[in-house]
Formats: structure tokens, sequence, C-alpha cells
């Protein structure tokens, strides 16, 4: 049932981070982990080799008065990783596990190491896709004495939901909120023919792809995919379409009242045709 949510608060013990070319994995300065010494990091800390394992790595810099001065959020999987999947898109793609890692630099004993785990369950994309694709047809769908020093420890998060959102929010604040949603066999948009006109109309159609695909991503896939709708209009049944997309573009053939008719155009989100 949608709106289900599970919380979990992780109350560790913080380990002393003994690693000698720790300079050369992380900024420490800027509390920046390198994507090139995130592997590594992960074997010097939690020990196991990262291979197919996702890690979501919090790093935070204290002042020498103990506030937070500096913090980042990450996403760290073996094999090929981009930047942004690694620093700034925060998506988890369907997994039921993922290990947690935290690291903070300069922190006093006693330094609070408290997280609030929040899984938030939510409609796939493509059920959201859906909704806005019926859109067209007009249907509604405390202090302590000592000297600072760097500490870490992980966690192993079993997510009781997918998709979902998983918020990990440190009590010291500056959360982060990660999209667990796998990748999609299908997807719902709309065609818009190529058209001398100036209002072309368009197709409701759904996008059905022969390997599941990130629909939520940038930029267009580099397979093609069946595509399949009706006319966005009046009988919508006598206009339907049967063709082929590849990236933002579509063709195929148009049948209805025993004629057959070719169709090329661009194909774009149901939210964009609705001007959302």
């Amino acid at each position: 049932m949608l709106g289900q949510s599970s919380t979990e608060t992780w109350v560790s013990a913080p380990r002393p981070l003994r690693v000698g070319t720790l300079n050369q994995l992380v900024d420490v300065t800027n509390a920046v982990v390198y994507k090139s010494g995130a592997a590594q990091l992960i074997r010097e800390t939690i020990g196991i080799e990262p291979q197919d394992l996702t890690f979501l790595i919090h790093v935070a810099r204290f002042s020498d008065s103990g506030e937070i001065v500096k913090q980042n959020w990450y996403v760290y999987h073996s094999g090929v990783w981009s930047d942004a999947q690694f620093a700034t898109a925060n998506r988890i793609y369907g997994r039921g596990q993922v290990w947690f890692l935290y690291i903070q630099l300069n922190a006093w004993p006693g330094a609070n190491t408290t997280y609030i785990i929040e899984t938030k369950k939510k409609a796939a994309a493509y059920f959201e896709h859906l909704q806005q694709a019926a859109g067209l047809f007009g249907v509604s769908l405390k202090e302590t004495v000592g000297e600072t020093e760097t500490v870490w420890n992980a966690k192993l998060l079993t997510i009781p939901y997918v998709p979902s959102d998983v918020v990990i929010t440190p009590s010291s604040g500056g959360g982060a909120t990660f999209d667990d949603e796998g990748l999609s066999w299908l997807d719902f948009s709309a065609a818009v023919p190529v058209t001398k006109t100036s209002s072309p109309g368009m197709f409701g159609v759904v996008d059905l792809y022969f390997r599941p695909t990130d629909i939520k991503g940038l930029g267009f896939g580099n397979w093609p995919h069946a595509v399949e709708g009706v006319w966005v209009g009046s009988q919508p049944l006598k206009h339907i379409l049967v063709g082929v997309g590849w990236g933002p573009l579509y063709g195929g053939v148009v049948m209805g009242n025993g004629t057959y008719t070719f169709s090329f155009g661009v194909n774009i989100s149901a939210s964009a045709a609705l001007g959302k």
C-alpha cells in the first residue's frame, strides 16, 4: 500500500579510522571522497570487496568547536558508474539491501553518530507516467574532553519497500534522500507526428522495452523499443499506432477504417505533452 513507511534509528559506536593513505582516498579539507578511491576506502573500513554491492557514503568534517563545516553524500557501485551516479544522482536502482558507511573527520570523542533511516514506499515511475498519459485523455489517474580524530562505522541496510525513497538523516542535520527504483520494461508517453500544421495532435502510447531501461534517467536509450497507442481525440480506436521508437524519435503504421498510413515524429513524456 502506498504511503507506507519504515523508520529505524541507528545509534552506532564510532570506530577510529586508521588509514595511512587517507589523503589519497579523501579530500579531508572538503569532506570529499574521490570516486577512484571509494573501493579502497570500503576495503579499509568495512573490510569487504565492493563487487556488485551498493554503498551509501556520508562524509562530514567537524570544526574544532564540534560543528559540521563540510559534508557530502555519495552512492558507490563497482563497475561502470558515472560521476553523476556517484556524487549527485542519489539513485540506488531497486536494491533490496545497501551498505551505509559514515566517516567523521576531526570528530571529538562522544560526537553524536545517530542516524535516522526512513524508507517511504512509492509508486513506480511508469505508473506516474501512466497517470500523466491518462491526463491526455482527460482522465485523473554531549561534550567530552579529549583529542579529535577521524571515526567511522557501517551498517548493512535492508530496504523493506521497492520502489521507495530512502531518507538518511544524521542527528547533526543535513540528511539525504536516495531514490531506490530499478530499471523498467515499460513506460507511458506521447507520440507527436511530424506535420506542417500548427496543431498536429498526438498519440497516447505505451513504450515496451526489449531490455530493462532507466526511464527516470537523463538522455535516451541506445536500444530501439516498441511503441503502441491510440489517437488523443475523438474515436481513438480508429487511429491505432504500431511502431518502433529509438531515442526521441518514432516511426510506425497508423491503422483504422481499413487504411494504413505511415507516421513519423517525436516521442515525448506525457507531462511535456500536457505542458506540466
